[in-house]
Formats: structure tokens, sequence, C-alpha cells
């Protein structure tokens, strides 16, 4: 059997402190699917986006946009969550609220469950400075 992947292991550690949390994991390798994400982003209460150096991918940072803006236009709230390079919440400044994690493990990710649902306050500030 397959181990789950992070977006999934995200899911399942806030779908442990909150059973009614619904979700939709969605690949955004191409614009179709970046397209469908963006709807079914709009389509809900809080949006958590798990990015890993989207600031390295331009078809993730792409996809990324995309949902965004449809959550935006929704009037939806997003929540970034950067588990590679801390660099993707400059890349997306228009989301507010950014946790970084640094790390894409189960217990980096548990952590941001955590973190995400206010069973752990987060502590420390970057160890770089995000471009404007």
């Amino acid at each position: 059997m397959d181990a789950p992947d992070q977006p999934q292991i995200l899911m399942d550690a806030l779908t442990r402190r909150y059973p009614a949390v619904t979700g939709a994991l969605l690949g955004v390798s191409t614009a179709t699917e970046a397209r469908i994400a963006a709807r079914s982003a709009a389509e809900s209460d809080t949006i958590i986006l798990l990015t890993r150096d989207a600031s390295l991918d331009p078809v993730q940072a792409e996809a990324m946009r995309d949902i965004i803006a449809g959550a935006r236009a929704a009037g939806r709230r997003v929540i970034g969550v950067a588990a590679g390079v801390p660099y993707d919440a400059a890349l997306f400044a228009e989301i507010g609220s950014w946790l970084a994690i640094y790390d894409d493990t189960a217990p980096a990710l548990e952590s941001a469950a955590r973190a995400l649902t206010g069973e752990a306050r987060p502590a420390g500030r970057l160890p770089v400075t995000l471009p404007e």
C-alpha cells in the first residue's frame, strides 16, 4: 500500500481534530486541473493551500494564483502553508496568513495541523528576509 502524500497527511490530521472538515485534494499539474481546483476553492469556507517550493515551480505558482483568485473573488479566507522554502509567502503576498514549516514529513504536517486548529501556538521567526 502506498504511503499517503503530503496533502492527504495534512487533511487527515485536520479531520482527526474536526471531523466535520471536508476538503478536496487537488492536483494542479495542468491548466484544466487548476481551473477545477479554483472552482472547488471558491465553494469552500476556508482554503488551506499547501505549497512546496511554488516559488521555484511556475506550473504550481500559476495554479495557486488561479486558486487564490477564485477564492478571493468568492470572499473566502485563504491560509498558506509553505512546506518547503518560505519564499512562497512572498510570491503569494495577497494571502495574509502563512505558516512556514520547512518540511513536508508527517510530523511537520501534524504540527501544522496543530497550529492551524489552535492546538499549538506557532512561534519563531523566519531565518531569512522575504522579498517584497
